[in-house]
C-alpha cells in the first residue's frame, strides 16, 4: 500500500518544493537558441541531481531515460505525474529497445533527458553511452545542472543523491551544447561533456552561494547610497575652501567619468568588439596587471579591454603604457554611477586587481550575470583583521565573486575564513612577477650621465615612509664615512613628500638633487638623487648594489619585492614583509635577501656587498633566478578562468 502511495506523496512533496523555492535559470539563451532553430536535443544531468531536475522541468515536452530497477520504476511514476515521459532502459539493459524508443520520440518532436553517470556510476563520470545516443540520434547534448541551498544528501547512495528541501534557493544552469558528429571520437566527446557538466554545475552552485544574505547586501547598498551625496558634498566643500580649489575646475572630465558619463572611443565602437573591464586601484596595480592584459589581447583579439583606476595617476600610467584599448576613472560606488558605467560599456567580464572590493560594482555586475574575477588577490594582516570584524557585511559580496586567483596560500586561506567557497579560490601568484622589464631604464641611464655616476656604486631606497627614512639615511651616513663614493637613489612612497624629505637630508648633511631639477645638476659631489616623479623607480634597480624595500620597518606589510629582484638587485627589508613573505623567505635562503632591524644592520649589509664584489654578484644572480621562478602567473590565471567556463573565455 505504502509503495503504491509513495509516487503520489513524492509528487505532492516536490510540488511544495517547487512552490516554495526561489529559482534562478542561468544560460537560458543556450536552450532558447536550440529551440529557435527547431532542433531536438538531449538534456544531460548528473544522476544525483535527478529529483530537482524533474521538479524544475515539469511539463517540458520531455522524455527521460530511466533505469529498469525498482527505484527506477518509482521515479518513472513520479515523472509521469510531473508530465515527463519516462523511457525505461539503460546502456546495459534493454539498450536497443530504449534507443529505438528515443529515436521515435525525437522524430515526434520530443526532447530527451539522460544521466550520463547512471544508473550505477561511477559518480559524475560520463559513459560513452550518453554520447553514443546523441550521435545516433543526430542531436546535440545540452549540459544541465542544478544546485540547492537546502537539501538532504543521501550519503549511503553511490552518487550522494540529493533530496531538495522546501523554502530554499535553487539555480538551474545550461552549459554550452556538445555536438557529436558521425565521425567523432566518443571518448573525447565524453570528456568534453564531463568538462561542460562540471563548469555548468559550478555556475549553478556559484549563483546559489552568492545570493545568500540578500537583506544584508541590500542594507549595505542602501546605506552607501544614502551617505554618498552628503559625503561627496563635504569633500567638494572642503576642497573649495582649501588653497587647492583652482584644481577642481580642471577635473571636469574626471568628475564626469566618476559619475558614469563615460565615452567609448570611436575605434572601439566602430569595431563592434565586446568589452572586458579591468579595474586596478592605482599606478602600481595598473603596472601589475599589464602582463595579464597583454596575454588576453594576444589570445582573444576579438575583445577590447577597458582599464579603470581610482586615481588620476593610475589612468595616466595606463595611457602612457598603452596596453589597454581605453582607460578611464572608475565610477563612484553608488547606484546611478555604477549602473550608468555598466550600461555604457556592457562588459562581458569584470576583472578586479588585488582587493578592490566595491559593493555596488560587485552587486550590480552579479545581477547582470557579469562574472567578477579577482586576480592577484591579497589580504594583508591589517585588511584581514578589518574584514573579519565586519565579515557579516562583507560575506554577501565576497560570495558574489566568481573566481579568486590568490597571491599566496595564506591569502587563499584568509578568503576561505571570510566565507568564500573554497572551490572558487586557487593560488596563482602575484601578477607583478610577470613584468618583463623596466619601462624607465632610459631615464635612469640619462640621470646617471647627468650626475656623472656611471662608475659609482649606488643603492636604492624604494617606496619609503616617514618613520623609516631617518634609519635609512643614518645607515647611508655611516657607510659613506669610509666609502665616500657610495650614492643613494631615494624614492618616497608618496612623491608629494619629496620636499619634506629634503629637510631630513639637510639635517644629515647629505647633498641631494630632485629628479625634476637634474638639468641643473652637473656636480659629482651630489650623494643622493630624490625621485619626485611617478613611473621612474623601476628603471634604477638594474645595477644597484642593494635595494631596500620601504614599508617594512613599520607595520605596513611592505611593498613589492619582485621588481628589483627581476632586475637583478639584492634586497634588504625590515620584519614587516607580509605582502611578499614567500618571496622574501626564498631570497633569504639563497643569500639574495637580508632582513634588517635597524640602521646598524642595514649599514652592515651595504658594507658587506661593497667589500665583496663576488658576493654581490652571486646575490644579484640569485635574486633574478628566484624572481624568474615565480613567473607564469598570468597564464595560470587565464587558464583557471577558462577552465571554470567564465564568460567570455
Amino acid at each position: 500500500m505504502l509503495r503504491r502511495l509513495a509516487p503520489y506523496l513524492a509528487y505532492l512533496y516536490l510540488t511544495l518544493v517547487k512552490w516554495t523555492t526561489s529559482l534562478k535559470v542561468l544560460g537560458e539563451e543556450k536552450r532558447a537558441s536550440l529551440r529557435a532553430q527547431n532542433r531536438r536535443f538531449v538534456y544531460a544531468f548528473w544522476h544525483s541531481q535527478q529529483m530537482f531536475f524533474t521538479t524544475s522541468h515539469r511539463g517540458d515536452n520531455l522524455s527521460v531515460l530511466v533505469s529498469l530497477s525498482r527505484d527506477g520504476e518509482m521515479i518513472a511514476k513520479v515523472m509521469s505525474l510531473s508530465k515527463i515521459r519516462a523511457s525505461r532502459g539503460s546502456s546495459s539493459r534493454n539498450a536497443s529497445a530504449a534507443l529505438k524508443e528515443m529515436m521515435r520520440l525525437t522524430a515526434e518532436g520530443w526532447n530527451l533527458g539522460i544521466t550520463p553517470d547512471g544508473p550505477k556510476g561511477p559518480k559524475e563520470e560520463v559513459k560513452r553511452g550518453a554520447v553514443f545516443l546523441a550521435q545516433k540520434l543526430g542531436v546535440p547534448i545540452l549540459p544541465t545542472a542544478n544546485f540547492l541551498s537546502r537539501k538532504i544528501v543521501l550519503k549511503k547512495s553511490w552518487d550522494g543523491y540529493q533530496v531538495p528541501l522546501p523554502f530554499g534557493r535553487a539555480a538551474v544552469a545550461y552549459g554550452k551544447p556538445v555536438e557529436v558528429g558521425p565521425d567523432d571520437d566518443l571518448d573525447l566527446k565524453a570528456k568534453e561533456l564531463a568538462e561542460e557538466l562540471s563548469k555548468t554545475s559550478l555556475k549553478a552552485s556559484d549563483w546559489v552561494q552568492s545570493s545568500s544574505g540578500p537583506w544584508i547586501a541590500r542594507l549595505v547598498l542602501f546605506l552607501e547610497n544614502i551617505l554618498a551625496f552628503p559625503l561627496s558634498l563635504f569633500f567638494v566643500l572642503k576642497f573649495l575652501f582649501s588653497s587647492r580649489r583652482r584644481v577642481l575646475w580642471g577635473l571636469q572630465d574626471e568628475i564626469k567619468e566618476r559619475l558614469g558619463f563615460l565615452r567609448l572611443p570611436e575605434n572601439v565602437k566602430a569595431s563592434g568588439r565586446r568589452v572586458l573591464w579591468v579595474h586596478a586601484a592605482s599606478a602600481g596595480e595598473v603596472s601589475a596587471v599589464e602582463p595579464l592584459i597583454r596575454l588576453i589581447k594576444a589570445r582573444y583579439p576579438e575583445y577590447a579591454v577597458g582599464l579603470s583606476s581610482t586615481n588620476a595617476q593610475g589612468k595616466t600610467r595606463a595611457q602612457k603604457l598603452d596596453f589597454s584599448d581605453f582607460a578611464f576613472m572608475s565610477p563612484l560606488d553608488f547606484f546611478p554611477a555604477v549602473r550608468r558605467t555598466l550600461n555604457r560599456i556592457s562588459p562581458k567580464a569584470l576583472i578586479v586587481v588585488e582587493t578592490e572590493l566595491w559593493p555596488h560594482l560587485i552587486a550590480l555586475s552579479f545581477s547582470r550575470d557579469i562574472p567578477v574575477i579577482l586576480v592577484s588577490a591579497a589580504l594583508s594582516e591589517r585588511s584581514f583583521s578589518r574584514y573579519q570584524k565586519f565579515s557579516f557585511l562583507a560575506r554577501p559580496f565576497l560570495r558574489r565573486i566568481s573566481l579568486i586567483a590568490a597571491q599566496t596560500e595564506r591569502d587563499a586561506e584568509r578568503f576561505k575564513i571570510l566565507g568564500v567557497d573554497p572551490g572558487k579560490i586557487f593560488v596563482a601568484g602575484n601578477l607583478k612577477y610577470d613584468r618583463v622589464s623596466s619601462p624607465a631604464r632610459t631615464e635612469a641611464k640619462e640621470a646617471f650621465q647627468n650626475l656623472r655616476w656611471e662608475n659609482a656604486p649606488f643603492w636604492v631606497a624604494a617606496s619609503t615612509h616617514l618613520k623609516e627614512e631617518e634609519i635609512l639615511l643614518e645607515s647611508f651616513v655611516r657607510v659613506r664615512a669610509s666609502l665616500l663614493n657610495l650614492k643613494l637613489v631615494m624614492a618616497p612612497r608618496h612623491v608629494e613628500r619629496a620636499r619634506e624629505l629634503a629637510g631630513l637630508l639637510n639635517q644629515k648633511g647629505i647633498s641631494y638633487v630632485f629628479y625634476s631639477e637634474l638639468e641643473n645638476a652637473v656636480s659629482q659631489d651630489i650623494a643622493c638623487l630624490v625621485l619626485d616623479r611617478l613611473g621612474l623607480l623601476s628603471g634604477f634597480y638594474q645595477g644597484a648594489l642593494l635595494t631596500f624595500i620601504g614599508g617594512t620597518l613599520i607595520s605596513l606589510g611592505g611593498h613589492s619585492l619582485i621588481e628589483p629582484a627581476l632586475e637583478g638587485s639584492p634586497l634588504a627589508f625590515g620584519p614587516s614583509i607580509d605582502s611578499s613573505l614567500e618571496l622574501a623567505e626564498r631570497l633569504i635562503s639563497k643569500g639574495a635577501g637580508f632582513k634588517v632591524q635597524d640602521a646598524d644592520a642595514l649599514a652592515g649589509c651595504l658594507t658587506l656587498l661593497l667589500n665583496d664584489p663576488e658576493r654581490q654578484r652571486q646575490s644579484a644572480q640569485a635574486a633574478q633566478a628566484i624572481a624568474e621562478s615565480f613567473r607564469g602567473v598570468s597564464n595560470r590565471t587565464l587558464e583557471a578562468i577558462k577552465k571554470r567556463g567564465l564568460s567570455p573565455f
